[in-house]
């Protein structure tokens, strides 16, 4: 009796327990199913957001590569304008010179043909000077002879006895030539020397005027050349300052030029920051 329940109860009880695995396995099966599903679902929307960050890598790439074409253009730009600046500058300063050489040049043949006018003046009165010398020497010369004669007249009359009224006329003849001779050394020294302080004076105003006019000139020319270089750089320093502020203004922070260990963090900072460029 007890073997027949035994048996009953382990007949109902097999599908019973067949039935519970089958169902086991279904829900097994339906988990890994929808387990397959879920993976399969993050797998793709990984690979979405993988595709989207390597394309939004790739184009914030490009841009900081446009970026950096761009400012090495806006460089490349502003040097060749400071080096047209630099030439403008220098064509300048050498218009200048030639001008001022020209002036000096002019000036200084100025000086000269003013200075070869007052030679040949006093050239001239040298050689007046000298033949007024050589007629005085030779009025003296005659005048010597002519007393010379004379007193031998005297001495001889005075031997043969005139007569009072011939040695009167002797002597007062001979008393006005040595009035007149005496008149005439008097004024050729005069001129001599009148010509001589004129020849003087000549010379020492062309000295002077030489000095006044070649030193001064030149005095100033040199310093307006000074002036017109000191200007010339300045405005080509503070125009280059000024169109670097402009021009580094809108550019970013790390692309702005900086000086020593400044530089070098900036670099170091975008590189972190931008890990995909290679830079």
């Amino acid at each position: 009796m007890a073997g027949a329940t035994t048996k009953r109860w382990a007949r109902s009880t097999v599908p019973l327990l067949l039935l519970l695995l089958l169902c086991a396995a279904t829900q097994l099966s339906c988990a890994d199913v929808r387990g397959e599903r879920e993976l399969a679902t993050l797998d793709a929307e990984f690979m979405t957001r993988f595709k989207e960050t390597a394309g939004e890598q790739e184009a914030l790439a490009r841009r900081l590569q446009n970026s950096r074409l761009l400012v090495r253009e806006m460089f490349a730009n502003e040097q060749e304008e400071q080096l047209l600046y630099m030439q403008e500058t220098r064509f300048k300063m050498d218009s200048i010179r030639d001008v001022v050489r020209e002036e000096v040049r002019s000036a200084t043949e100025d000086v000269r043909a003013m200075l070869a006018s007052a030679a040949s003046n006093v050239t001239m009165w040298r050689k007046r000077r000298e033949e007024l010398r050589a007629a005085t020497e030779k009025k003296r010369d005659m005048l010597e002879l002519i007393r010379r004669h004379k007193e031998a007249e005297q001495h001889r009359k005075e031997q043969s006895g005139p007569d009072d009224d011939s040695a009167e006329g002797d002597e007062g003849q001979t008393e006005e030539q040595q009035l007149e001779g005496e008149e005439g050394e008097g004024l050729l020294p005069k001129l001599s020397r009148w010509y001589d302080s004129v020849a003087d004076a000549i010379l020492a105003a062309v000295k002077l005027v030489s000095r006044q006019l070649v030193l001064p000139v030149a005095v100033i020319l040199g310093f307006f050349l000074l002036a017109t270089v000191i200007i010339a750089r300045y405005n080509a320093v503070q125009q280059a300052r000024r169109k670097k502020r402009i021009l580094y203004s809108s550019y970013p922070k790390s692309y702005r030029p900086h000086s020593g260990p400044k530089q070098k963090q900036t670099r170091v900072d975008a590189s972190r920051q931008n890990p995909l460029t290679g830079d």
